[in-house]
């Protein structure tokens, strides 16, 4: 059978806006729930998830299709920035693919993460800095040079908190031995203005950064918080990894004109 007119109009617009993503973090929580997304989404050609973690499902290779979509896995250390710089370079080098959008939805924590904010030593504040904002403008930095390299008007997708905008909410971690980390809120309101950073350097080159912060994502957290967490939601309650991930593909097929924005995803826990 041959193609109609209209079809091939279809086939052709499909293919001019496919896109091919990186996705840094793909085995996380979230970023596995992204992962799922964007092999069922029609315009992704292809997927390289990118993580630190094994591959613990040793079913498929690392290279295979889901869907009709093109995935690769590769394991990097995001907070190594020889092997980051390294990766990005074989990238510049790789003309065989073209990748027009990245999404880094890594989460890198030290071991210490988590303590109290008056046992915490200065050491351990700057090596949490180092690690998460450090990787997160390591990757932005890198997404840059590599659009401008190969002339792709691209877009950087990364990820934020709803505790990079607002106060945290103690009283939610009450009758729990859970705690909101100091280091985490200044990571992520930093991140918040380092993504404005890149955002007003590259928008004459057709680059867009944006982020998604998301509000508590459930994961099998104690009832105790969740119940109070989830007395400043609307009819959501906590988010899943699924809700999340829907931001990100909007983000995705929304207007080059957005460009600098943080895309907030919390059932109104911060209203």
């Amino acid at each position: 059978m041959t193609r109609s007119i209209s079809n091939w109009r279809r086939f052709f617009t499909k293919m001019k806006n496919s896109k091919s993503v990186i996705l840094f973090g793909g085995r996380g929580l979230i970023g596995s729930c992204i992962l799922e997304l964007l092999t069922a989404a029609e315009n992704i050609e292809r997927v390289v998830s990118v993580d630190l973690k094994e591959n613990e499902d040793d079913s498929f290779p690392s290279n295979h299709y889901v869907n009709g979509t093109h995935v690769e896995h590769q394991r990097i250390d995001v907070t190594n920035e020889e092997m980051l710089n390294e990766y990005f370079y074989k990238l510049k080098n790789d003309y065989a693919n073209t990748h027009n959008t990245v999404i880094n939805a890594t989460y890198p924590r030290p071991s210490h993460w988590g303590k109290p904010i008056n046992q915490i030593s200065m050491l351990e504040f700057n090596n949490s800095f180092a690690a998460a904002l450090g990787s997160f403008f390591l990757i932005a930095r890198a997404t840059g040079d590599y659009f401008v390299d190969r002339n792709i008007e691209g877009t950087h997708i990364g990820f934020s908190s709803i505790y990079g905008t607002m106060a945290p909410r103690f009283e939610v971690y009450e009758g729990t031995n859970m705690n909101m980390p100091v280091e985490y809120a200044g990571i992520k309101g930093a991140i918040n203005q380092i993504n404005r950073y890149f955002a007003s350097y590259y928008k004459t080159k057709g680059i867009t950064y944006n982020l998604i912060s998301p509000g508590g994502v459930y994961n099998n957290q104690d009832p105790i918080f969740v119940e109070n967490y989830e007395k400043y939601t609307g009819r959501v309650g906590m988010i899943s990894g699924q809700d999340v991930a829907q931001a990100v593909l909007g983000l995705l097929n929304s207007s080059k004109a957005i460009t600098g924005q943080n895309i907030i995803v919390d059932d109104g826990y911060s209203l």
